[in-house]
C-alpha cells in the first residue's frame, strides 16, 4: 500500500539503487562494476532494460514484478505438475503464496526478486534431476544458476551451502556444479576483483564510514540491555549518536569481527534469531504446517522402507530450510527480515501441503478440518502483521477498528 501511494518516489532501499544508477550514468557501468559497490547482474539487466523504458525506478519495479510472477509460476507448476498436489491442498498453496505478496518488498525495485527466482529455479531443477539417468547437464545448469545468484547478491555465499543435502552422495556432482558456479559467478565480479575491490555487492552503507557490522553489534548490545526491542535495529542516525557518545574503538567493522568479538553474544543472538524466525515468520505463513517440517524426520526414520523419491526430496529440502534458517540467523545478528526467507517460504508452503496430502496422519475429514483451522490461524497471524506494520492499509484499519 505504501508503495502504490508513492509510484513516482523511491521507497526504502530503492534509494540506494537509484543513487547507484546516477553514478552509472555519470561514470559508466563498467567503472561502477570495477568499484564493487553495485549488484552486477541486477545493474546490467536494469541498465539494458532502461534503454527502452527510460525511467529507472519503473524499470527496477518492472524487473521485480516479472521475477515475482515467474517465481509464482514455478511454485505453482512444481506443486501441481511435479508433486501432484490436488484439491484444497493446492488451493491452500495458492492462498498462502499470494498472501505472502502483502510484503511491499515484492513490488519494490530491488535485486531480491531475481535472487529468489534463482533459488526456486535451482530447487525445481534438482527435483527433475532425480528422474534423469544422465544428469550432468542439469548439474551444470544448477551451477549456472548458482553463478547468477553470486552475480546478484553476496548473500548467495550463505544460501548456496544450504543445497549440500542434494549433493551429499556424489563428489563428482559437487565438482561439476561447483566448476560451473565459479565460471559464471566470477564473470560478474571480474571488474571489481581485477581492481582489487573484492566481490561486488550493492552498497547500502552511509558515506560517513559507518558499517552494517557496527549497526548490528550496537543493536544487539542495546537489545540485551533492554534498550531496544527484540528483532529490531538502530537507525543510522542512532548509530551515529552512539558513536559520538561512546566512540567506535570497541566496535567491529567487519562481519567476521562481529562473530569473534564475543562468542557468547553471537550464540545468544543465533538462538534468539532462530526462535524469532519461527515465531514471527514461519508460523505467520505456514501455521501449524510448520510442524510437518519436524515430523518428516520422524516419519522417514520410522518408515525407512516407505521413503519415495518425493519424500526423499522433501526431507532434503527441509534440511536445507533449517540450515538456511540457522545461517541467516547467524549472519543477520539482529533484525530478521522475512524477505530473506522468501524462496524457502514459498517452497515450504508447497512441501507442507504435499506432506499433509500424502502422509497417513488421519482421515480426509480430519485433514480438511485441520486445513480450515490452519487457514483461520494464519489469517489471524497475518491480520496482526497488517495491523502492526507501518503502511497505509494498517493505518486505515487501525482507524476503523
Amino acid at each position: 500500500t505504501h508503495l502504490f501511494y508513492n509510484l513516482g518516489s523511491p521507497v526504502g532501499d530503492e534509494i540506494c539503487f537509484l543513487e547507484a544508477y546516477d553514478l552509472i550514468e555519470k561514470r559508466g557501468l563498467f567503472h561502477e562494476l570495477s568499484l564493487g559497490k553495485i549488484s552486477p547482474l541486477f545493474s546490467i539487466i536494469s541498465t539494458c532494460l532502461n534503454y527502452f523504458i527510460n525511467d529507472i525506478l519503473i524499470t527496477y519495479r518492472t524487473i521485480s514484478f516479472l521475477a515475482t510472477l515467474a517465481t509464482l509460476y514455478l511454485v505453482f507448476r512444481f506443486a501441481k505438475n511435479k508433486l501432484e498436489v490436488k484439491g484444497y491442498y493446492l488451493m491452500g498453496i495458492l492462498i498462502l503464496s499470494f498472501s505472502f505478496l502483502g510484503f511491499r518488498i515484492y513490488w519494490q525495485g530491488l535485486n531480491d526478486s531475481i535472487f529468489h527466482l534463482c533459488i526456486v529455479l535451482a530447487f525445481y531443477i534438482l527435483y527433475k534431476i532425480q528422474f534423469q539417468n544422465k544428469a550432468t547437464k542439469y548439474y551444470i545448469l544448477v551451477g549456472i544458476i548458482f553463478g547468477l545468484m553470486i552475480g546478484t547478491r553476496f548473500l548467495s555465499f550463505v544460501v548456496i551451502p544450504c543445497f549440500i543435502f542434494f549433493f551429499s552422495n556424489s563428489i563428482r556432482n559437487i565438482l561439476i556444479t561447483g566448476t560451473a558456479t565459479l565460471l559464471v559467478g566470477l564473470v560478474f565480479h571480474i571488474p571489481s576483483l581485477s581492481s582489487g575491490n573484492g566481490f561486488a555487492d550493492q552498497d547500502k552503507e552511509p558515506k560517513n564510514g559507518m558499517t552494517w557490522a557496527q549497526k548490528n553489534y550496537v543493536s544487539q548490545k542495546l537489545i540485551y540491555e533492554k534498550k531496544l526491542n527484540e528483532g529490531r535495529r538502530v537507525t543510522w542516525g542512532e548509530l551515529e549518536n552512539y558513536i559520538k557518545e561512546n566512540g567506535n574503538e570497541d566496535l567491529p567493522t567487519k562481519f567476521t569481527e562481529t562473530l569473534t568479538k564475543s562468542p557468547k553474544t553471537t550464540l545468544n543472538s543465533l538462538y534468539n534469531n532462530v526462535i524469532f524466525s519461527i515465531k514471527k515468520t514461519y508460523l505467520t505463513f505456514l501455521g501449524l504446517g510448520l510442524f510437518l517440517l519436524f515430523y518428516i524426520y520422524y516419519f522417514t526414520f520410522k518408515n525407512k522402507n516407505q521413503i519415495t523419491t518425493n519424500l526423499k526430496y522433501c526431507r532434503n529440502f527441509t534440511s536445507s530450510f533449517w540450515l538456511h534458517t540457522v545461517l541467516i540467523s547467524l549472519v543477520s545478528f539482529t533484525q530478521i527480515e522475512p524477505r530473506w526467507y522468501t524462496a524457502f517460504i514459498y517452497l515450504a508452503i508447497v512441501i507442507t501441503h504435499y506432506l499433509f496430502q500424502s502422509l497417513k496422519i488421519g482421515s480426509e475429514e480430519k485433514k480438511l478440518l485441520f486445513f480450515k483451522i490452519n487457514l483461520i490461524l494464519i489469517s489471524v497471524f497475518q491480520l496482526q502483521f497488517i495491523l502492526t506494520d507501518n503502511n497505509y492499509l494498517s493505518a486505515i484499519l487501525r482507524q476503523l477498528l
